[in-house]
């Protein structure tokens, strides 16, 4: 039995017209909006595909020269397609740690020393923990309180609705919550954190967690940060599981770097840390 094949030139494949090959099957805007940090809905994601896209041609080929090939030491004349590997599974590959920043290195080389760097002082006691922890509860139970009593003919929450920024606008949105030079951030309400839906309360979470630099976390910020802890549902997404983990490395790290047990941030400090180790269970355990 004979299979006669089609042979084609690569170069005329790669001029061909894709609007003929099939249909769409999820249409969407021709306009592209490039947003800062990773795509908030299914749209902008594939907005970002088909921009992407454009930047490659329609053919790769391969080159087998580029690619190395480790052999597990098994291989014979008749089997080597089977043993030949691209991973060697005798060699424990850590490489991937070079690759990470420096103070992520440090952290995962001695992350169980962290807390017990921290000045004595600066830790709470744990009456002082269990206060924060039902605090944080009861205010999580009034969040959800006040979702039950959103009426979509309140004109003054329409009205509020209307200048709150696109969720995939993050520089509007932090100069909505942070301010500027020129201008004071506003501060997080029940009544903002509730025209928000799931995906812009997670994406807005993770932008206030990326806006933290320096090893600094101002009063304003936590203030967004605790309001916004409040309203990050269960079950966890891995992106905001990822995020409460960074935000407690970098509050731990805010706390090293205070001078006195009197400075007002510490309180603050402590308040995130506790939420996110205690209720979150996302921090370090002894």
């Amino acid at each position: 039995m004979s299979c006669n094949y089609n042979y084609f030139d690569v170069n005329e494949y790669d001029e061909l017209d894709y609007k003929e090959i099939g249909t769409v099957a999820f249409p969407i805007s021709d306009e592209i909006i490039i947003s800062e940090g990773p795509p908030q809905d299914g749209e902008s994601y594939l907005q970002q595909v088909r921009l992407e896209a454009r930047n490659y041609p329609n053919v790769f080929i391969a080159d087998p020269k580029k690619i190395k090939f480790k052999n597990n030491g098994n291989s014979n004349s008749n089997n080597n397609n089977n043993n030949d590997s691209m991973i060697d599974e005798g060699e424990e590959d850590d490489s991937f740690l070079d690759n990470l920043p420096e103070d992520y290195r440090n952290l995962i080389q001695r992350r169980d020393e962290k807390v017990n760097e921290c000045p004595e002082e600066y830790i709470p006691t744990k009456e002082w923990e269990n206060k924060v922890l039902n605090d944080f509860t009861e205010t999580r139970t009034q969040f959800e309180e006040t979702l039950k009593d959103i009426s979509n003919n309140n004109k003054d929450l329409s009205e509020l609705k209307s200048k709150l920024p696109f969720r995939a606008d993050l520089q509007a949105w932090k100069l909505f919550c942070l301010g500027n030079k020129n201008r004071s951030g506003t501060l997080p309400s029940f009544d903002v954190l509730k025209l928000l839906d799931y995906l812009t309360k997670n994406s807005l979470f993770e932008a206030n967690v990326d806006w933290i630099e320096n090893d600094t976390i101002n009063e304003h910020q936590s203030k967004w940060l605790y309001a916004l802890l409040c309203t990050i549902e269960y079950p966890l997404s891995p992106e905001v599981s990822s995020a409460l983990h960074e935000l407690y490395v970098k509050a731990l790290k805010c706390r090293l770097c205070i001078h006195s047990v009197e400075e007002p941030i510490l309180p603050h400090l402590n308040i995130i840390i506790t939420v996110i180790s205690s209720y979150f269970n996302q921090g370090y355990h002894d």
